[in-house]
């Protein structure tokens, strides 16, 4: 009886021994029959006959899954710098028909099978590509109202089939809906009725393990609702900021609203007093500051009031308000004179640091510096014990 077998290779080396089918592959995931390769990749089909004697006429023919896909020794159709077929002998008496296909793609997946013309025997493998995700569909921006019913999905192709997560990145990471956790799973995410805690970024994750290196591709979608200013004042955890007289100052506000306050919206009181941009002061309103990411949702802006020199006129608490068509906000920053350091906390780590008097130091012979009060006290204590040491003797 005549035994045949084939197997499955990468271009690492064909089986070397009689099996009926083997797969051997440094990537892909092998399972009863079935190989997974990259996108891209080229590799090799290797169908084994035990003995000579045992091939028919023309020897054995590869079959590939598409109609008239066919390769033998003697015979080729299909594309010839996408697959060659060659004959190697091995040693024990085999004979290997070898065929390469390259560049793979999601084309080329389906059955293949080796088949010996005489006498009939078949075996056949099924090839699958994998490709990484591609996000080709999401819900473009929106605009809401309180409680209205908003839809989101995601579309993601791949091989296998990409698993779609949402998560909520701004303003927080709080789902609706009272979803528990961080991601929700599917492609579709709707809020019943939505809230102002329920607006901002959602992101889109598409993911199917291959290839690893890119697993994984993320997309952003937006939820914009209007709604008044909520306004930040970046100093550090104390209100209070204590600058030494005569020195400069810079108090930085930051607003997130939408639509965006008007330069005209935004103001600064001292003491409930409208402050103007004259007078020592200069008022700047920016959408970025240089040291933050450019807002692609349009809702945050940035005052600075800048003090050319602070004095006991220009102390007390200043107010910067951000006004909208939905309403206004406001934030205090209490300024005082004050010998002390203070950082005042802002994306660009502004410092403001006091001015300490100097020591009264003089120099000694090596050099070094030593406080005037501690040499007078050690002359002091000198002098009394040479006082005591003659009234004892």
């Amino acid at each position: 009886m005549r035994a045949s077998s084939w197997a499955l290779v990468l271009f690492f080396g064909p089986c070397l021994v009689y099996c009926s089918i083997e797969i051997t592959s440094n990537s892909g995931q092998i399972t009863n029959g079935q190989i997974r390769v990259d996108n891209g990749a080229s590799i090799s089909l290797v169908c084994t006959v035990n003995t000579p004697a045992a091939i028919g006429p023309g020897g054995p023919l590869w079959n590939g899954p598409k109609e008239g896909l066919a390769f033998g020794p003697l015979v080729l159709h299909g594309d010839t710098a996408k697959y060659s077929v060659t004959e190697e002998e091995t040693t024990g008496g085999r004979t290997q028909f070898i065929l390469e296909m390259r560049n793979l793609n999601l084309a080329d997946e389906g059955d293949y099978s080796c088949q010996n013309l005489n006498p009939s025997e078949k075996e056949s493998v099924t090839l699958f590509v994998t490709t990484a995700p591609t996000i080709y569909n999401i819900t473009a921006i929106q605009t809401a109202t309180a409680g209205q019913y908003v839809a989101l999905a995601c579309k993601a192709s791949g091989s296998p089939t990409p698993e779609i997560r949402w998560r909520h990145t701004r303003p927080n990471n709080r789902l609706p809906n009272g979803i528990e956790g961080e991601f929700k799973k599917g492609i579709h995410f709707n809020i019943t009725a939505i809230t102002l805690e329920d607006r901002g970024e959602y992101e889109c994750i598409a993911s199917n393990g291959v290839p690893k290196a890119k697993s994984e591709q993320k997309k952003t979608t937006f939820i914009r609702m209007n709604y008044e200013p909520v306004v930040t004042a970046l100093t550090d955890e104390n209100p209070e900021v204590k600058i030494p007289d005569g020195d400069s100052a810079s108090l930085t506000c930051k607003s997130m609203a939408f639509p965006r306050p008007s330069t005209n919206d935004v103001l600064w009181y001292l003491d409930e007093v409208l402050i103007n941009d004259v007078d020592g002061y200069q008022v700047d309103v920016v959408h970025q500051l240089p040291s933050e990411k450019v807002d692609p949702y349009d809702e945050t802006t940035y005052t600075t009031l800048n003090i050319n020199v602070v004095n006991s006129n220009r102390t007390g608490e200043y107010k910067c308000q951000f006004s909208n068509e939905r309403g206004s906000s406001a934030a205090t920053i209490s300024l005082q004179i004050g010998e002390r350091e203070v950082i005042a906390t802002t994306p660009e780590t502004v410092t403001y640091k006091t001015k300490m008097p100097e020591k009264d130091t003089q120099d000694t012979e090596d050099g070094s510096g030593k406080d005037r009060a501690s040499v007078l006290s050690l002359s002091l204590v000198t002098i009394l014990s040479m006082i005591l040491f003659s009234l004892v003797h």
